[in-house]
């Protein structure tokens, strides 16, 4: 294990781990640890997403000591260390179990301080000694060379830190964030059908906010903390708000249509749209006074663009749209809500061509999802895109004077889809939504002889069309799909 600096400290969480001092704290306040659960802990901590051997633990806490009971040692030592943490054996947010090998550690690490370096000095070389080094310095430079020029033409991915959020069977989607950051709404099909459920971030059972008959879906946090907005399919369907607090029987309906319901930055108003497919849109405005819906950016319409979703910009005056387009990357236009000037966010030339890049050529892919969200500062918009086939999340750096995209970074990196995200209020962290499919093959004999397909074992041959079987027992489940949340921490310069 590495030598630490005084002052070093490893952060996780709420948690901090001032390794040299050997003090763990929670929020700032120090948590009780005793030597062996924390001596774990630092090795953990030296190694994130990485396996740790009950073997290699052994030799770090009980080097010498060969009569030592190591396997029951080691369990009471990191049980006492998760009872610590807060954190379920069965569900972890920190300690992953490998049955039989060792434990690895599962949650994002930030490294404050420096680290000292146990290496042995050098010692003193011949001249003949020195020309391998020389030479190896001109070879590396040589290379950083040309890996900065490939880095200028088309900078690669950065590894963003993953945890789930959610780990219910079924279905969950549609993440929303409380102001402080601590707790995520979300709809999930766990009660039979979907309901707005609340999830506290350091873990604990999540409670459901809705009940009685119809689907509620696609929620929203009021910016000021004190409501859930959300779409219901309860009788002819509409939008409700309801207090986080309050409880089922003081939800409020608010409007007897409209679809995805997003806040302004005051908590004054919602804007949502007319449909939840991906065809024309058209927005309005209501505001919580029990008022009629309005009407707005009616400039779309008459350009005859199709206009797909809307968000509010941070100073909410201003809405941004998503405009498809048979084009690569996202389209942006945004104009002030009392009606002006349709600003479009233009790619600079540098960017434009780094999309060309990864984009398949000659093809025109197709998002699916077309949720976006401004970033508080103003100076960012966070959305997802397809490229190749993938659908991941994106960061466009922006201009706020001229709207000009500056930059695109790719936040994920995986096969996806990646959809449906929600940015925290201090725009530190993304929630969204991770879909994993199962497709499951059916084999049927065939008899060559012949040359026609043996009826499956239970199936029957159908007396209309002859050859096609009947499968009482095959529904639509042959088809499945699971979703689950996760979140991604993404670090402001």
């Amino acid at each position: 294990m590495r030598e630490f600096a005084e002052g070093s400290k490893l952060k996780f969480g709420v948690f901090e781990l001032d390794v040299p001092a050997g003090e763990l704290r929670k929020a700032g306040t120090r948590v009780r640890l005793q030597d062996q659960p924390r001596r774990v802990l630092t090795v953990l901590l030296d190694r994130p997403g990485k396996l740790i051997t009950r073997e290699e633990l052994r030799q770090e806490l009980w080097p010498s000591d060969t009569f030592v009971d190591f396997e029951h040692g080691l369990s009471v030592a990191v049980n006492k260390l998760r009872q610590a943490l807060a954190d379920d054996p069965d569900h972890p947010r920190f300690i992953e179990t490998i049955p039989k090998r060792g434990y690895r550690f599962i949650a994002p690490v930030i490294e404050v301080g420096t680290v000292r370096s146990e290496a042995p000095k050098p010692a003193r070389m011949s001249i003949a000694q020195y020309a391998i080094p020389i030479l190896g310095a001109l070879v590396i430079l040589t290379t950083a060379s040309y890996l900065y020029w490939r880095a200028h033409r088309l900078a690669p991915p950065k590894q963003h830190a993953l945890a789930a959020l959610t780990f219910d069977d079924g279905l969950q989607i549609g993440a929303t964030w409380s102001p402080d950051g601590r707790f995520v709404a979300y709809s999930s099909d766990r009660g039979g059908k979907f309901d707005i459920w609340v999830q506290q971030l350091q873990g604990g059972a999540p409670i459901q906010l809705t009940k009685g008959p119809g689907t509620n879906w696609q929620p929203d946090w009021s910016p000021d903390g004190r409501y859930i907005a959300y779409r219901s399919e309860d009788g002819d369907g509409g939008l409700y708000v309801i207090p986080v607090l309050g409880g089922a029987a003081l939800a409020r309906k608010i409007a007897s249509f409209g679809y995805y319901p997003r806040w302004s930055p005051d908590s004054s108003q919602l804007l949502f749209r007319t449909t939840q497919y991906l065809g024309l849109n058209r927005f309005y405005v209501v505001a919580l006074d029990g008022g009629q819906p309005r009407e707005v950016l009616t400039e779309f319409p008459a350009t005859r663009e199709t206009t797909v979703s809307a968000a509010w910009h941070p100073d909410g005056k201003r809405v941004s749209v998503w405009v498809a387009s048979a084009h690569w990357g996202p389209d942006f236009r945004t104009v002030p809500l009392a009606g002006g000037a349709i600003v479009k966010s233009v790619f600079v030339p540098e960017v434009a061509r780094k999309l060309q890049e990864v984009a398949s050529q000659g093809l025109v892919e197709q998002t699916m999802d077309f949720t976006f969200s401004w970033a508080p500062s103003g100076r960012a918009i966070y959305c997802a895109q397809t490229f190749r086939g993938a659908l991941n999340l994106w960061k466009l750096t922006v201009d706020p004077s001229s709207m000009q995209v500056n930059d695109m970074e790719r936040l994920t990196t995986g096969p996806g889809p990646d959809s449906e995200l929600a940015l925290s209020r201090d725009g530190t962290k993304l929630a969204f939504t991770a879909e994993t499919q199962h497709i499951r093959a059916w084999v049927y004999p065939f008899d060559a002889n012949r040359h026609r397909r043996e009826c499956p074992p239970g199936a029957t041959v159908c007396p209309e069309t002859e050859g096609i079987w009947r499968f009482p027992e095959v529904t639509q489940d042959a088809l499945s799909c699971g979703k689950s949340l996760w979140k991604i921490t993404v670090w402001f310069r």
